[in-house]
């Protein structure tokens, strides 16, 4: 599966139904992505995921799926913290000071982040 660091460069034109676009935006929504884009590309590995656990036995299945909806429920909290963080920051409540900091870390979390997803993908 394709690395974070790895150029998006591919176009893949693919035709939908209205319903099935309508599903992708919900689901985008509800976990707060931001594009219709990034929903699809993280519903395909999140598929992909499932796809290679049904492959093994039933432990890695149930290994894999759980760690794929652990990973992202992990993303969507990270993307919660950030714009919290975004948000006090534009009302003034971390200095000016404070901002490396605050924006090391989370650099460190996205980083601890993709480094648990390429272990659960098998490409780290």
């Amino acid at each position: 599966m394709a690395d974070d660091k790895e150029l998006k460069d591919q176009r893949i034109p693919v035709m939908m139904t209205a319903s099935e676009v309508t599903a992708i935006d919900d689901w985008s929504f509800e976990n707060r992505i931001r594009s219709r884009g990034e929903a699809i590309r993280r519903l395909c590995q999140i598929g992909l995921l499932f796809d290679e656990a049904k492959k093994g036995d039933r432990r890695d299945e149930s290994f894999g799926v759980k760690n794929a909806a652990a990973i992202h429920r992990f993303d969507h909290v990270l993307d919660e913290v950030v714009r919290a963080v975004v948000r006090a920051m534009e009302d003034g409540e971390i200095s000016e000071t404070e901002m490396p900091a605050v924006r090391s870390r989370i650099a460190e979390a996205q980083r601890q982040l993709d480094l648990i997803n390429a272990k659960i993908l098998g490409n780290g």
